[in-house]
């Protein structure tokens, strides 16, 4: 519970910063109207929230789950993906402390340290994230975590188009990075990091279990910033998800990749506006992340507003297959 993980916080007698009696992420967290979508196939499940819930502390953003076997009968058959924003390198499946909490949390879960804003079409997703302005002061590192499940191995990994066989890896900020999972293809290219921690922010690691993709802001003596200036910070990514049959090949995946563009678009000093364009389409993305707010998502120019329950099913919008709502027992008959 948060009271035992408080109190274990406070006894270990270890030199980290001890906390207060109460910590709560040293911030109050808007409210209003967010909305969750999940685009599922066979071979996959895709799913987001646009924003997170309270202080979303371990709460997960995006999630992706992968079929990497035709039968399912055990942890190496099939993948899980999830994302964190994390302070001073703390990892999955570890015993950390919480640089913004102020607490040391088990190896039950990854502490969330960042803000998210999240726009997703179908089976693609910009992700975007900003620090969060309780961990100003005092941090040696910030990155962002993207953390696959690694009970088996991927059947292919290329970054710019080069297959790569081991790990660990280190690439520069523009590069796209794709995978190929049993019947699944996967497409990553990150945001433009502001700032990024070097000429190759990008690392590909395995610790235990888990395969990491960080997108590293800042890594070196502890900095002090105002909560203002953290909350300025970039980072983000682009993913896509596809079955095999879509594409006529690997090959002809990594030439989809290479052609895709992920930029960010300058908006005063204050909202963020991300594009992307990829196989003939465009996804906008503008958020503000002072006010927490979404302010506009757009594909192939036209506004896209999710006011009410939705579903499609192989394409129908009505029918046995799709409820009208979340209860289903209003659902629509045949």
């Amino acid at each position: 519970s948060y009271q035992e993980n408080s109190r274990r916080g406070r006894n270990t007698g270890s030199a980290l910063p001890q906390p207060d009696a109460f910590a709560f992420d040293e911030e109050v967290y808007p409210g209003g109207w967010t909305d969750l979508t999940t685009h599922m196939t066979s071979e996959y499940a895709l799913g987001s929230a646009a924003r997170p819930y309270v202080n979303g502390g371990h709460s997960d953003s995006v999630n992706l789950r992968i079929r990497r076997a035709e039968k399912v009968g055990s942890l190496a058959d099939f993948r899980s993906m999830f994302v964190r924003g994390v302070f001073n390198g703390a990892l999955p499946g570890r015993h950390n402390f919480s640089h913004v909490a102020g607490l040391e949390i088990d190896s039950s879960y990854l502490y969330e340290e960042g803000r998210s804003f999240i726009y997703q079409h179908e089976n693609r997703c910009i992700v975007l994230y900003n620090p969060k302005r309780a961990g100003h002061l005092g941090f040696t590192r910030f990155e962002v975590q993207i953390i696959f499940g690694f009970q088996a191995p991927f059947d292919r990994v290329a970054i710019d188009g080069a297959e790569i066989t081991g790990f660990p890896q280190r690439a520069r900020a523009g590069s796209v990075l794709c995978f190929q999972d049993f019947d699944t293809y996967i497409l990553m290219k990150p945001v433009p990091l502001v700032p990024q921690g070097s000429d190759e922010p990008l690392s590909l690691r395995v610790v235990p279990d888990f395969l990491l993709l960080s997108l590293i802001s800042y890594e070196g003596p502890p900095l002090d910033l105002t909560r203002e200036e953290i909350n300025g910070w970039k980072s983000g990514f682009f993913i896509e998800v596809w079955s095999k049959s879509d594409f006529g090949g690997w090959e002809d995946f990594l030439a989809h990749a290479a052609a895709v563009v992920v930029k960010e678009e300058g908006v005063g000093t204050v909202t963020r506006k991300v594009v992307c364009e990829s196989g003939g389409h465009t996804m906008e993305f503008q958020c503000d992340p002072y006010r927490e707010s979404v302010v506009s998502r757009r594909w192939d120019g036209q506004e896209e507003f999710l006011e009410h329950f939705e579903v499609s099913a192989g394409g129908r919008r009505s029918g046995p297959f799709v409820p009208v709502s979340l209860f289903g027992t209003d659902r629509e008959q045949a």
